[in-house]
């Protein structure tokens, strides 16, 4: 253990360095690294962007940088990336090249949280159409946030999604499977008290079978792994006897 340990290189903090090593990534076809990325620019070209001199040192270095977008690979489908029209919303270069990292890891890489956060700013900006559009396909991949939040749209049948109880639990499941704890809790509600068919309007939904078996696990299993509300349901279940 002291030979490793005498091994070991400190290292002193340096983000000018850790952004050139994103660079590189990037340039590698680093789908994480475009995230990042991505994310940093956004978040430091938003009018309300606020904090300490962590955030504030991030912002600088980013706006002192060579255009990262040119460090993208340039591929067949995605040979004008940095001339891709951006949506009306973003107001500064910062907000323009965040959108284009996104963007790039989002459709050439299908990486899950780019497409959930370019989603998201869509939602913000009232681009229903776009929301749903980026919302599917980070699902269809497999996002758990992406699952979780198409699955309440089913649920409620909000913002472009039919009203489907089966669906929505689908996509509450498959985003507990991988490891979203607020889905179990979300799934778990609606196996424990199922949907009737009296319950659903005419033409939408599916009923939904009651399993408060498969529901009290689905608590427990998020009590677990840290939530609050999972415990809640978890003594409800024990105290009422059901599950």
């Amino acid at each position: 253990d002291q030979i490793r340990d005498q091994q070991l290189m400190l290292l002193e903090p340096n983000k000018a360095k850790a952004m050139e090593s994103f660079r590189k990534a990037i340039a590698l076809g680093d789908a994480d690294a475009m995230y990042f990325v991505g994310a940093q620019y956004l978040a430091c070209g938003a009018e309300d962007v606020g904090g300490g001199d962590d955030e504030t040192e991030t912002c600088s270095i980013l706006t002192n940088t060579d255009d990262v977008i040119d460090s993208i690979p340039s591929t067949q489908d995605n040979s004008s990336i940095a001339t891709t029209e951006s949506p009306s919303f973003l107001s500064n270069d910062m907000e323009r090249r965040g959108y284009q990292l996104l963007s790039h890891a989002a459709h050439q890489h299908d990486h899950g949280p780019a497409l959930h956060h370019l989603a998201l700013l869509h939602y913000q900006h009232q681009d229903a159409n776009e929301f749903k559009l980026l919302l599917s396909k980070a699902a269809s991949i497999g996002h758990p946030d992406s699952l979780f939040l198409q699955g309440h749209c089913h649920y409620s049948g909000s913002d472009g999604y039919d009203q489907n109880y089966r669906k929505a639990l689908e996509n509450f499941l498959e985003a507990a499977e991988g490891g979203h704890v607020d889905a179990m809790v979300s799934a778990g509600a609606l196996l424990h008290r199922g949907v009737r068919s009296e319950d659903v309007s005419s033409g939408n939904g599916a009923v939904v079978e009651r399993d408060q078996r498969k529901a009290f696990e689905l608590y427990q299993k998020a009590g677990e792994l840290g939530s609050v509300e999972g415990w809640r349901n978890v003594v409800a279940c024990y105290a009422t006897g059901e599950g």
